[in-house]
């Protein structure tokens, strides 16, 4: 095994907050090869070994059970994306984080292969999401800190704001109250810099009249 697979084992090992010794897999690393039939033996249980899928296209360092990733792992593509974290059963299962070449990021916990429950996603062009995650989807109130210095605080469906959320923007002004679509739909009240507001309701997007009015 090389340096770097060794280095990266202790970091595996660090990041789950214990350190204990590991037995190595038996004729660790194993490719794939190109006809795809090779695969770890189901004899690499509860060992540590090394696994190159479609070799050099990416690679898997970390823990096996019956032939599998069971444990702590690492997944690296040769394109620079990575996963490190939780596996069960040869899938991401448990906490975990993906990141990309780009800066981009996903951590959170895991079920199958897909984000369930808390989790962080970063887009350096975007801004930063946090919230609870319900098959892939996101679930209930949700964060979003926007590189502009925008934020957004609460419901959310199919990515747009929908329901009860507060908006605040650059300057210091902030919406608090119900969104349709992305858009202010609903009672709420706009508040300004100077504590001036706007406080009623609102048609997609635009401020209609003081809710006495209807």
């Amino acid at each position: 095994i090389s340096m770097i697979k060794l280095i990266s084992f202790i970091l595996l090992n660090l990041l789950s907050f214990e350190l204990h010794p590991e037995i190595i897999c038996k004729a660790s690393p194993i490719n794939q090869g190109k006809y795809l039939n090779r695969k770890p033996p189901k004899s690499w249980t509860d060992c540590f070994g090394v696994y190159n899928y479609l070799y050099p296209i990416s690679s898997y360092t970390g823990n096996f059970i019956s032939g599998m990733p069971n444990g702590r792992g690492m997944l690296e593509y040769r394109i620079g994306t990575s996963y490190i974290g939780e596996w069960l059963n040869g899938e991401f299962n448990g906490e975990g984080v993906i990141k990309n070449p780009d800066g981009s990021s996903i951590d959170g916990n895991w079920r199958r292969n897909i984000l369930d429950g808390y989790g962080i996603i970063i887009l350096p062009d975007i801004g930063t999401l946090k919230g609870n995650w319900s098959e892939g989807i996101f679930h209930n109130e949700v964060r979003i800190q926007y590189k502009d210095g925008t934020e957004y605080t609460g419901l959310i469906n199919q990515g747009k704001y929908n329901g009860q959320g507060q908006f605040i923007y650059s300057d210091g002004t902030y919406y608090d109250g119900i969104w349709e679509e992305g858009m202010q739909h609903g009672k709420g009240k706009m508040v300004f810099p100077d504590k001036k507001e706007l406080n009623g309701i609102w048609d997609n997007g635009k401020f209609i009249g003081s809710d006495r009015d209807y």
